[in-house]
């Protein structure tokens, strides 16, 4: 074996190791926690979207209806939410 074969399979391993050691610690973040703490998606449903401030039937009216329905349906699934504990205001520059 070679010099650079040699730290080649040494980095490898090294690799290996800190990843075996760190792999106890992954948690999903979606998964439901065992000491009864909400889970993450339970506390994106307390997230409030209100509606897009720009006049009607514009653009960018438009784009931010679309935003907005595509972030609700990213935070709250097929649900409505909770009742609110934050508040998120899309806005533009424009």
């Amino acid at each position: 074996m070679s010099l650079a074969s040699m730290r080649i399979a040494a980095r490898l391993v090294a690799v290996a190791a800190l990843a075996a050691l760190t792999a106890g610690c992954f948690q999903p973040m979606y998964a439901e926690h065992s000491d009864g703490t909400p889970a993450l998606r339970d506390k994106l449903m307390g997230v409030e979207l209100p509606p897009v401030d720009k006049p009607n039937a514009s653009r960018e009216a438009r784009l931010g209806v679309e935003i907005r329905n595509a972030l609700a349906f990213k935070l709250y699934g097929n649900a409505t939410g909770m009742p609110p504990t934050h508040r998120l205001v899309l806005r533009s520059n424009r």
